[in-house]
């Protein structure tokens, strides 16, 4: 599991969404970026912002051929790629776009603030977000890893004799769960 420490410990999933939702609402005056990786994250973004918000991002070419995939197994996701005449239009007043985390930074920001010569604000979503600063003006703690509780609950449930990690000290898991033996 990615986060074997104790401190990792996630808000309720729907909290998370309804505080990126209320976030997007609050900031209508701005455009937002969105921070996320773009297998899977992405997606997940896209179906908040649809559910919640009402309305669709614009994304990357990598995000929307990700979302094609997810559409393919019956998954709808409202969405505009950027480039295209739609996204122009979108663009011309506030919007919210999903960016890959390389660019969910406070200085892409302002230049997109210059570009578009109005407020834009950074976010990103990722667990990550419980331990590490982002440079961002807001960061959502989601995540589709499980957290310390969750690991611990799945290693008992699983009755797994031995566990393997291959990110992060899974130490305090195999304490917690008596697990004997730890595989690296």
């Amino acid at each position: 599991g990615t986060y074997g420490s104790p401190d990792y410990k996630f808000p309720d999933y729907l909290d998370i969404c309804d505080q990126i939702a209320k976030y997007v609402k609050a900031n209508t005056d701005a455009n937002i970026i969105i921070g996320a990786y773009e297998l899977g994250k992405a997606q997940e973004i896209v179906k908040v912002l649809n559910q919640l918000c009402g309305l669709a991002p614009v994304v990357t070419e990598n995000m929307e051929n990700f979302c094609k995939v997810y559409e393919k197994f019956g998954i709808k996701l409202d969405r505009i790629e950027v480039g295209t005449p739609e996204a122009e239009e979108v663009m011309k007043s506030n919007f919210v776009a999903i960016v890959p985390m390389r660019h969910a930074k406070r200085y892409f920001a302002r230049r997109l603030q210059e570009a578009f010569e109005r407020k834009t604000l950074a976010t990103v979503s990722t667990g990550w977000a419980l331990k590490y600063r982002f440079d961002v003006d807001q960061a959502f703690a989601l995540s589709d890893h499980l957290d310390f509780d969750d690991l611990v609950e799945y290693v008992q449930t699983s009755g797994a004799k031995e566990v393997g990690f291959i990110q992060g000290d899974g130490n305090k898991v195999i304490e917690k769960t008596k697990v004997k033996r730890l595989i690296i």
